[in-house]
């Protein structure tokens, strides 16, 4: 008893081989959030193409009726925690990031990989 042609989608997929349950929080939700906010920290212009997906994914999950929306909700909090352990604002964060200058002891402003 599904109401959106997506979920009965998903659920005749799933019928043919996974497992029967639950999943609180959402994982999906929390390592799409988690990666958007970790990036979000070390390469913005690029993060910035991952938000829409991210709220797309978390919408979805609730929407095409495989999480109860406290399970994406969850995954939004257990993402954003995960995410903020590799800013710079962290106090696990190593001083040694991969945008630090070995040579001079540094952070280096990288905008992203540079073509041409």
């Amino acid at each position: 008893m599904r109401d959106v042609l997506s979920a009965r989608l998903v659920y005749w997929i799933l019928s043919g081989g996974s497992s029967f349950g639950a999943a609180f929080p959402s994982s999906h939700v929390a390592a799409t959030v988690a990666t958007t906010t970790a990036l979000w920290w070390q390469w913005r212009t690029l993060a910035k193409w991952f938000v829409i997906p991210t709220i797309l994914l978390t919408v979805g999950t609730v929407y095409c009726q495989m999480h109860y929306g406290v399970d994406a909700a969850s995954g939004v909090l257990v993402g954003l925690g995960a995410g903020f352990f590799t800013s710079p604002l962290s106090p696990l964060a190593s001083p040694l990031s991969p945008l630090h200058d070995w040579r001079g002891g540094r952070n280096v402003d990288v905008k992203g990989p540079q073509f041409g």
